[in-house]
C-alpha cells in the first residue's frame, strides 16, 4: 500500500522549515549587531520521527503478517534493509565526507573543529551511534575536546536514532502480535509523557516518543481511516483549518508547555501534536491544496532529507568563503540578510543536486537490486 501523499510531503516541508529556522539564529548571531530572538523550533525533528515511524512500520506490516501466518518472510526483511541502505546511507556518507575534507583543508577552524574531533564526529555518524556520542560528549563537558564544538555533523544524532529504530522495529513486529504491541506502545508513550528530558541530556538524544507514535498509528491505520473526522461532519475547509491550527500549535508548543506544564514532558506533548497531524494526513482526504503553494511544499518535502543533511555544512562553507573572521558587532542587518539569502539559495541548489544525483539514482538501484533478488 502506497501511503506517500501530498499531505505527508507537506508535513516533511514543515519539519525541515522548523529545523532551518531553529538554526538560523545560531548562524547569524555572532555577526549581527542585534542577534535574532531565540526561537524554540527544535520540534521539527519530532515531527520527522512520527512520519518515519509510521511509514517504516507500514512498509514492514506485510512482512510481519507473513511471519505470523507461517509464510516465507526473510527475503522481505532483507529487501527492506537493502532499500533503507541505498535510500539513506549514500547521501549521509556524502555529507560526512565533505566536512572531513574541509577539516583536512582548514584544520582547527572554529566552524569545523580539529581533525581529531571531526574524525570522531564522523565515525559516530557513520556507525549510527551519534546520539549516544553527543550525549556522552556534551554531558561530560568534553564538548570541543573529545568532540567538536561546531555542529557541522550534529544532525546525525537523529539519523542514528532512526537507524537504530530500523533494527529494533522489525524484531518487535515479528515477535509481538499487533494487539500486544499496540498496548505496549501506548503504555510506553504514556510513561514517557511524564519524563522530562533536558536539552543535550541522554534523554534528549534518545527520545523514541515520535517513532513510537508513528508505529502506533500504523498499527491502528484502519481505525484512523474509518474515523476521517466524518463523525463531526466537518467540511474540507474546517478540516484544513484544524490542520493549520495543529501546525501553529506545534510551532508554539515549546514556550507554552515550558511555562504552563511543570510535570508534562515537552517532547511527549509535541509528539502528540505531531501524531495528530500525521493522523489527519493518512485518512485519505487531501488537505494540502494543489497549486503553487502545494508544489513548493511538495518540493521541500521530497528534498527534506538532503536539506537536513546539507544545511549546516553549507553554512560553514559560506561563512568561510564570505565572512572568514569573527565579525561580532560589525555587520549590519542588510549584510545578515544577504548572507541568509545566499545560504538558503545554496541549500536549495545543493539539496537538489544531492536529491537528483545521489538519492534518486541509488534509491532506484536499491529497488532494482531487491527486485532482481526476488524475481
Amino acid at each position: 500500500m502506497n501511503i506517500k501523499n501530498r499531505d505527508i510531503e507537506t508535513l516533511r516541508a514543515c519539519a525541515i522549515l522548523l529545523v532551518l529556522a531553529s538554526h538560523l539564529r545560531y548562524f547569524t548571531s555572532d555577526f549581527l549587531l542585534k542577534p535574532l530572538p531565540q526561537l524554540p523550533l527544535w520540534q521539527g525533528v519530532d515531527l520527522f520521527f512520527v512520519i518515519s515511524g509510521f511509514l517504516i512500520s507500514n512498509s514492514l506490516q506485510p512482512t510481519a503478517s507473513k511471519y505470523h501466518q507461517g509464510l516465507a518472510w526473510t527475503a522481505d526483511l532483507k529487501a527492506f534493509w537493502i532499500r533503507r541502505i541505498f535510500r539513506l546511507l549514500p547521501a549521509a556518507w556524502l555529507w560526512v565526507f565533505i566536512p572531513l575534507t574541509m577539516a583536512l583543508i582548514l584544520p582547527g577552524h572554529p566552524l569545523i573543529g580539529t581533525l581529531d574531533t571531526i574524525a570522531r564526529d564522523a565515525l559516530a555518524a557513520l556507525t549510527n551511534t551519534a546520539n549516544f556520542y553527543w550525549a556522552y560528549c556534551i554531558g561530560t563537558i568534553h564538548w570541543g575536546e573529545f568532540c567538536s564544538r561546531a555542529g557541522i555533523l550534529g544532525v546525525y544524532w537523529s539519523l542514528s536514532q532512526e537507524e537504530q529504530f530500523y533494527l529494533v522495529l522489525p524484531l518487535a513486529l515479528l515477535l509481538i502480535t499487533k494487539r500486544k504491541l499496540a498496548i505496549l506502545l501506548a503504555l510506553t508513550i504514556l510513561a514517557l509523557l511524564f519524563v522530562e528530558r533536558p536539552v543535550f541530556s541522554l534523554g534528549w538524544y534518545v527520545r523514541p516518543d515520535g517513532l513510537l507514535w508513528g508505529v502506533l498509528l500504523s498499527l491502528s491505520l484502519s481505525r484512523v481511516r474509518k474515523f476521517k473526522l466524518s463523525g463531526c461532519r466537518l467540511t474540507m475547509r474546517a478540516k484544513r483549518f484544524i490542520f493549520i491550527a495543529l501546525i501553529i500549535a506545534l510551532i508554539l508548543a515549546p514556550p507554552i508547555l515550558t511555562t504552563f506544564t511543570a510535570r508534562l514532558s515537552t517532547i511527549g506533548a509535541i509528539s502528540i501534536i505531531s501524531a495528530a497531524l500525521v493522523a489527519m494526513c493518512i485518512t485519505g482526504e487531501a488537505l494540502t491544496p494543489k497549486g503553487l503553494t502545494g508544489s513548493i511544499l511538495a518540493w521541500l518535502g521530497s528534498r527534506s532529507y538532503a536539506l537536513y543533511l546539507s544545511h549546516w555544512p553549507i553554512y560553514c562553507i559560506i561563512r568561510i568563503l564570505f565572512i572568514p573572521t569573527n565579525t561580532t558587532g560589525q555587520s549590519l542587518p542588510l549584510e545578515a540578510l544577504i548572507f541568509t539569502l545566499t545560504w538558503l539559495v545554496s541549500c536549495v541548489a545543493l539539496a537538489e543536486v544531492t536529491y537528483r544525483f545521489i538519492e534518486t539514482p541509488l534509491k532506484t538501484y536499491g529497488y532494482k537490486l531487491v527486485m532482481n533478488k526476488t524475481s
